[in-house]
């Protein structure tokens, strides 16, 4: 039996690396940053705050389509996640939209459909 002081450690090793990305993220260090998210995911692969992060991590670099999987991860975690739901998942969307056409869409990325997440988005939706 795992003991309260094990997960305690692990909470606040994947906590560390989650500052150490936000600090990596505001020096513009995506690269860095990601890996430190990832780091972090792989101590506490249930933090939607780490895939939020490393999703905006992934779209700082371009990396749309892995931006897109770690947004609907978190979304997944944490279904009325705001933040996640109305501006990283639509941001990402709207890069990832100006790669593809609408007819290779479902060609190129069948596993990451909306329809996949529930999550009460608005119909019409502005980013700030």
């Amino acid at each position: 039996m795992l003991s309260y002081d094990w997960f305690s450690a692990v909470y606040l090793q994947s906590d560390d690396c989650r500052e150490k990305g936000n600090q990596c993220m505001k020096e513009e260090k995506y690269i860095e940053a990601m890996l430190h998210y990832t780091h972090g995911i792989k101590c506490d692969p249930r933090s939607a705050y780490l895939y939020s992060n490393r999703s905006l991590a992934f779209t700082r670099m371009q990396q749309y389509y892995y931006a897109l999987k770690d947004a609907k991860t978190a979304i997944q975690l944490r279904p009325n996640w705001t933040k996640v739901c109305r501006r990283l998942w639509p941001y990402v969307w709207l890069h990832l939209a100006r790669l593809i056409s609408a007819d290779n869409y479902l060609t190129h990325f069948p596993s990451l459909l909306l329809a996949d997440v529930s999550c009460d988005l608005p119909l019409t939706m502005t980013l700030s």
